[in-house]
């Protein structure tokens, strides 16, 4: 009897707001994602347009943590602890001849289409049979450039307009992948509105200038880049000694892709070697212009390295290592360069994202912590699973068989599930140290900074316990063993930042002064950088023995 007169009362409540108006509006915000605003055409049929929000996104400020830092998982329901995950319909479809059908958390049919035209596209959705006369389903649209929330509280015909496209990939992504739609818990919206941000900064970085990068910089991490305008030094090959190192900066987005997960100044690595009377650099790239495929592992001669790097806009920061353990170099380089042609592999990385991850939660710029983005991660993934197979899956997986002896996952909601069997979570699972020796599909996995820790092993530098594949260019460039008195340094890299003060190491290229934060600081020691956090704007590593 109660529950017929509360369906009366809403219904009476639904006659009442369809008679006062004959086409009803209500707006909703999803700022700083869009504003949807949804006519009510009748018979539980609307029509609802996205448009931009009145303040354009604020993608260079970072924003604070949200208070709430229990784990997404808390705000599950029914004791389910993957309920508060958005949970993946499909693809919504560019035809309307197959369109995606699916049973949402409300609506127990549910199907949807997509058209689109040069304006941007429509998402046609038709919903029925909802669970209870009053639930409502929210929803999750993405594209490769945005979010789209919509909340439904009526079955129906709904279509909703999306005006204009980011650019050209939108549109190509969109007609031949599909949008992928989820379905999700609304005391979630939050932790989504962090993702989002986030997912918004890394498409415009995506797609911008090296000006813009710039701008970038100065707003999100308060850094000026100051110009240099000595261009390429004259450095010749008997001033480079065997473990000195070199930094590389570039001013791209992949750079500063870097440099908002690591804080580090440098996004690569390279390390000296003179090897039978001759200098090379020695370093593994996914860079084009060294020659191949395949690209990986290179052994280059020093005046045609810098050359090289030189001509592609590269600052080159010479970093040179203390002469006694130059000279332990020099005594075992026999066993140096025994492993280098022991491990000359193409640039396959799987470790490459977890290298950076030494936390659960104190390695990722705000908003996020870890769960947020790896919720990222398991949206994008949607899209493009090979390359978040790449970045993340194929790590984790490593760290299911190494850490718990248990089988891989094919995707990323059977790894939060995985996680969640051994009382871990996800988060806890990518921060486990990755381990030197494990092989994974296609051989170890050796990113540029494990190349140096390795010929710093194989050299006798480093004769302790620790994981070269733990190791970033941020902590290369920190580890204490550079000279500190360089006395033979060459006069050309006095005044070669072109900085107001001298810096200890040597800028050979580049226009822009590279500044190395916490240069020569961390005297090594055993089992290093395992479990460092770092965040913005400053990236100082914590604690001290991490």
């Amino acid at each position: 009897h109660t529950e017929k007169m509360s369906r009366a009362f809403v219904a009476l409540l639904l006659v009442a707001l369809v008679t006062a108006s004959k086409y009803p509006t209500k707006t909703r915000d999803f700022c700083p994602a869009h504003v949807t605003h949804t006519t009510f055409l009748g018979d539980g049929n609307s029509f609802s347009e996205v448009e931009s929000c009145n303040e354009p996104f604020d993608w260079t400020v970072p924003h604070p943590p949200r208070a709430n830092k229990n784990s997404i998982h808390s705000r599950g329901e029914n004791g389910d602890p993957f309920a508060a995950l958005p949970e993946w319909m499909g693809n919504i479809p560019a035809t309307s001849s197959k369109p995606l059908q699916w049973k949402g958390r409300c609506f127990q049919q549910a199907s949807a289409y997509l058209k689109v035209d040069n304006d941007g596209f429509t998402i046609v959705v038709d919903l029925a049979n909802p669970k209870t006369f009053t639930c409502q389903e929210i929803v999750l649209f993405t594209t490769p450039a945005r979010f789209v929330f919509h909340d439904f509280i009526m079955r129906g015909h709904h279509e909703i307009r999306v005006k204009g496209w980011e650019d050209a990939d939108e549109k190509e992504d969109v007609t031949e992948v599909g949008s992928p739609v989820f379905v999700l818990m609304e005391n979630i919206l939050p932790s989504l509105m962090d993702v989002y941000n986030l997912y918004k900064t890394f498409h415009t970085i995506s797609n911008a200038t090296a000006a813009e990068l710039v701008k970038f910089h100065k707003s999100y991490f308060d850094y000026a880049f100051k110009p240099r305008t000595l261009g390429l030094l004259d450095i010749p090959d008997s001033a480079v000694h065997s473990g000195d190192v070199f930094a590389l900066h570039v001013m791209t987005p992949h750079e500063t892709f870097d440099w908002l997960l690591t804080g580090s100044h440098s996004g690569h690595v390279a390390v000296a070697v003179v090897y039978q009377g001759k200098t090379y650099v020695m370093e593994t790239t996914d860079a084009t212009f060294l020659g191949g495929p395949p690209f990986g592992f290179h052994l280059t001669p020093f005046q045609q390295w810098k050359a090289i790097y030189a001509s592609q806009g590269y600052e080159i920061a010479w970093l040179p290592i203390r002469r006694e353990l130059s000279a332990l170099i020099d005594k075992n380089m026999d066993r140096v360069m025994k492993w280098y042609y022991d491990h000359v592999m193409p640039f396959i990385v799987p470790s490459f994202g977890s290298t950076a991850i030494d936390t659960p939660n104190d390695n990722f710029p705000p908003p996020l912590n870890g769960e947020t983005f790896l919720t990222l991660s398991t949206i994008y993934s949607q899209y493009d699973l090979a390359y978040m197979r790449t970045l993340m899956l194929d790590a984790i997986n490593m760290r299911f068989v190494q850490y718990f002896n248990t089988s891989p996952c094919d995707n990323l909601h059977c790894a939060w599930e995985r996680a969640f069997q051994f009382n871990v979570t996800l988060p806890e699972v990518v921060a486990l140290p990755e381990v030197d020796g494990w092989r994974y599909e296609k051989g170890p996995s050796i990113v540029c900074a494990g190349l140096v820790s390795w010929v710093m092993r194989m050299g006798g530098v480093f004769e302790f316990d620790f994981n070269a594949g733990e190791q970033d260019p941020k902590d290369v460039i920190q580890w204490g063993i550079y000279e500190t008195d360089w006395t033979d340094r060459p006069k050309v890299c006095y005044g070669s930042t072109q900085l107001p003060n001298e810096v200890p190491y040597c800028q050979i290229a580049g226009k822009w002064a590279l500044e190395l934060p916490e240069y020569n600081s961390v005297k090594p020691y055993p089992h290093m950088n395992d479990h460092c956090g770092a965040s913005p704007p400053t990236y100082h590593r914590f604690p001290e023995t991490c």
